[in-house]
Parts: C-alpha cells; structure tokens; sequence
C-alpha cells in the first residue's frame, strides 16, 4: 500500500487566486484547510520527499517527530523536534511536520492515554494524586500547593507512558516512511526510465 500515492479523485482545497483574503478565511484556512488535514499532510511530505532520495533521513525525521508528540511540554515540540533532528542529522521538516498532531486539541488526549500507560507500569504512590483530580481541582492555588504530589502521582506516569508509546510509535514510523520513501523512488525512477525509453 501506498501512502503517499495521491488519488485520482481526491479532495481539492480552495486555489490561493480564488481563495478570500479576509482574516476568517485565513484563520478557517488555518485551522482546518479546505483540501483536509490528510490531503494536507501528504502534500507536506511529498514536497519534502522530492528534494532529497535518503529514506533514513526522512523516516528518521518523521520518527523524531512523532516521539516528541508524547513529551508533555506544550510550546517546545517544534523547538525541540528541530534541535533533535539537527542533532542526529535527520531531516528537520519531516520532524516538524510529523510533530504536528501534538497541538492545543489534542494535548489532553495525548496526556491522559500516556498517563494510563504509565499507570500500568508504576503503580500511584501513597498520598499522590490522580490525573481525574487534577483536571477536576485545575487552578494556581491548587497546582503550588500539590506540587510533590502531582509530580509524583502524575507527571511521573504522564512521562514514562509517554516514552513507551512515543518509542513504540517512533519505530513504526519509521519503517510505514522509510518502505513510503522507497516506493514513492522506485516508481519515479521506474517512470523515469519509461519515458527515456519512449524518447
């Protein structure tokens, strides 16, 4: 299966020439786009994926990105995506755009599965309190005067579920991007070479 193979009938979005310039179109533009999130971000990759022919690169990026989804520090992920990718020389705008699913809608989601997770390899301990609290009691006061206890019983968990669904999730994106890379190659190339036999 092909994922990055672009269907005959898909879904188009509204052209730039005929797209209104209002700030309620670009800000509907932003927030949903008018092609689809799907149509979105295989457009992204696709784009990434002609300039460069190095599939490790690309799935390595995407892997990066998709680990930092699970870190539970909102407003760093792109920040932190980058560096990462910078670092192990992977590339830097699959990390990103792999980094995106992690935003202010899905951050309670992400939180709470991977603090479930962590709750199954660390049990809570005496006197901490649960993620149910946490949301049900949310305010200043309450977060200062809980601190070693919300670390405890749910940063904690919220971090080490984080890191086996991240790891887990890294690897299998790793090899869904690195198989796409390849095929998305081979078929340019084989075309390629059909249309230097036709000629």
């Amino acid at each position: 299966m092909n994922l990055l193979q672009v269907p005959a009938n898909r879904k188009r979005g509204i052209h730039a020439s005929r797209r209104s310039n209002s700030i309620g179109s670009l800000i509907q533009e932003s927030v949903y786009p008018t092609m689809g999130y799907k149509a979105l971000g295989r457009w992204l990759f696709l784009k990434i994926i002609r300039q460069t022919h190095d599939e490790h690169k690309v799935a390595f990026g995407a892997a990066i990105g998709m680990w930092v989804n699970f870190l539970p520090i909102p407003g760093f992920g792109g920040a932190i995506s980058i560096a990462l990718a910078w670092l192990f020389r992977a590339n830097i705008p699959t990390a990103v755009i792999a980094q995106f699913p992690s935003n202010p809608w899905t951050f309670p989601l992400i939180w709470w599965v991977s603090y479930m997770v962590g709750m199954l390899i660390l049990p809570m301990p005496e006197g901490s309190i649960s993620f149910g609290t946490l949301i049900g009691n949310f305010n200043w006061d309450f977060l200062m005067s809980n601190i070693i206890p919300l670390l405890e019983g749910v940063l904690l968990p919220m971090v080490i579920g984080g890191q086996v669904l991240g790891i887990v999730l890294g690897i299998i994106t790793y090899r869904v991007m690195y198989r796409q890379v390849g095929l998305f190659w081979d078929r340019r190339r084989a075309r390629n070479a059909l249309r230097e036999a036709q000629t």
